[in-house]
């Protein structure tokens, strides 16, 4: 066989091969749904993985299907809630959802440390020994949560701990997934506010103090000071129980300074 012949009868095999392929994938091919193709036009289409599922594409189907609800897109908010509820011709409710975003239930003035770090710098993986901090419940700092935000929404502050800024926070829940600690939490915001403790030790307040100077001692002040009801101490820390009544942080005059306000500014 010349060469000749040998390109062109590789040649009409890959023709033929095409034309073979062509066909099956016509007969083959399942339709996209038109209703997760409406559903997916109306998500951020950002693929960040907060919902749960893979993709926008994994999650749209599920809502298509009725496995998924409609409110499971916390970049997207009760915005895009609206409009899948809509697609799907489901009333709305008029019931006023309240927004939520991510705090870091730890701003020390200054970390104390007792000894040095020369492990691998994440979170994850200074938690085992501790990194040196002297509290245990604090932020070791490595941005393991800054990693995992796709937005941009926390920073390391100049004390070394992470903070979350309120405006580009979209409450989507990967920072409170990311933190060995446990010590990111979602919060209520009322009106573009919220107040936190900002400490997460639940060690006596003597034991506390030693470790760190803007840590909660439990001494109940903010409980007593603060509207009945929107404080609660359990295990030697307070905490916001309830945040719908007005809560004036200088009123209650915390000690150690440890209840803080987070201001949401407009969003961009």
């Amino acid at each position: 066989m010349t060469l000749y012949q040998s390109i062109a009868v590789l040649g009409s095999l890959g023709v033929v091969s095409g034309i073979v392929l062509a066909v099956s994938f016509s007969r083959l091919k399942v339709e996209d749904d038109p209703l997760v193709e409406e559903i997916l036009q109306a998500l951020p289409d950002i693929n960040c993985g907060a919902c749960g599922y893979a993709s926008c594409h994994a999650y749209a189907e599920l809502v298509a299907e009725g496995k998924a609800p409609a409110d499971m897109c916390a970049p997207g908010g009760p915005e895009t809630e609206e409009k899948i509820i809509r697609i799907k011709g489901g009333d709305l409710s008029s019931e006023k959802k309240i927004p939520k975003n991510a705090v870091v239930h730890c701003k020390p003035q200054k970390r104390i440390f007792s000894a040095g770090y020369c492990g691998i710098e994440t979170c994850s993986a200074a938690n085992i020994s501790g990194a040196g901090l002297l509290c245990r419940f604090g932020c070791l700092g490595f941005g393991d949560c800054l990693a995992a935000c796709p937005f941009d929404a926390i920073k390391i502050n100049s004390s070394g701990a992470a903070e979350v800024i309120p405006e580009k926070c979209t409450a989507c829940g990967l920072c409170v997934r990311s933190c060995p600690r446990d010590i990111i939490l979602m919060v209520d915001y009322n009106d573009g506010r919220a107040s936190y403790v900002g400490c997460s030790n639940t060690q006596e307040g003597k034991n506390t103090r030693k470790v760190c100077g803007s840590g909660c001692i439990a001494c109940g002040l903010c409980v007593k000071r603060a509207p009945e009801g929107t404080f609660v101490l359990e295990d030697s820390l307070a905490r916001v129980e309830h945040s719908g009544g007005e809560i004036n942080v200088e009123e209650i005059k915390c000690p150690t300074g440890c209840i803080y306000e987070s201001v949401e500014k407009t969003k961009n």
